[in-house]
């Protein structure tokens, strides 16, 4: 693979978080091996775009797409979602790694990461377990905090008693899941392959997942001031294991979004009314 190339898939990779410490299984965007994919030829690719059974000496990587006249209808005859259109993997091509990223894209069209500086004390924050695309969501009933966080100033998101995900605020259905999903692996199409909750009215991620700090808690801190438009909550207690009490304690949290269960479950986010803004802000 020439540097050009290879350089496009390191931003592809870094863009989406595979290389962050929380993807399950954390890739190091420095060193990562990366072989390149060569597109079948000659009979090969005759074979791959228009026979069932292919040669066994067929090599390589085809793109089937009948409506765009390249390949044979049969072949595209079980694609999910109306999409009538496949890749096709032989021989030494086929997918011997843990990750396939197959794209047509310039780097540039890629969206800008924000800076840490520009995610101060407050501004919402997209926990990095959301590029799993099996992740259901988070639970309204408990609180966690992300550290190392690069969109957040300070390295910390809070997820204050908040449910399903961040980049899905209407969630999806099993039904939906499966056959015309509405959430996606944020900046990218990969569609997510579980249900997933919609957000609560009353605990948007807007509020309920947020760039935040430690603003008390055991021991001497470092603790952090609170923005006038923040307060100082109660958020998480010391589970007693090596470490933990260096994130128990209270953290900043916008003024008046403590949780309250008797005021957190009114009402849900819904598409039929699209009472929860963009289905895809990521």
């Amino acid at each position: 693979m020439d540097q050009p190339a290879r350089d496009l898939v390191i931003d592809y990779l870094d863009h989406n978080l595979f290389c962050s410490p929380f993807a399950e299984i954390p890739l190091d965007c420095d060193t990562v091996c990366i072989c390149e994919v060569l597109q079948a030829e000659g009979s090969s690719l005759h074979d791959c775009q228009y026979s069932i059974t292919p040669a066994s000496n067929t090599n390589g990587w085809c793109y089937v797409s009948p409506e765009q006249g390249v390949g044979a209808e049969a072949l595209v005859a079980e694609c999910l979602f109306d999409t009538h259109s496949r890749p096709r993997f032989f021989g030494n091509a086929e997918p011997r790694s843990e990750y396939l990223l197959i794209g047509a894209y310039d780097a540039a069209e890629l969206p800008p990461r924000e800076s840490p500086a520009d995610a101060a004390l407050g501004a919402p924050c997209l926990p990095e377990d959301e590029i799993s695309l099996d992740f259901v969501g988070h639970d309204e009933f408990d609180a966690s905090v992300i550290t190392d966080t690069p969109e957040c100033d300070s390295g910390v998101c809070v997820v204050n008693h908040f449910r399903g995900r961040v980049s899905c605020p209407y969630g999806q259905t099993e039904e939906e899941a499966g056959s015309d999903p509405q959430c996606f692996q944020p900046g990218s199409d990969l569609a997510v392959t579980t249900p997933v909750q919609p957000q609560l009215i009353g605990r948007l991620a807007s509020s309920a997942s947020v760039c935040s700090c430690r603003c008390d808690g055991p021991g001497p801190g470092d603790f952090c001031e609170c923005p006038s438009d923040m307060e100082c909550a109660p958020l998480m207690g010391d589970l007693g294991l090596p470490g933990s009490d260096a994130l128990a304690g209270s953290y900043c949290i916008p003024r008046g979004t403590a949780y309250d269960p008797a005021t957190a479950f009114a009402d849900r986010c819904s598409m039929d009314v699209a009472n929860c803004g963009d289905p895809r802000p990521y």
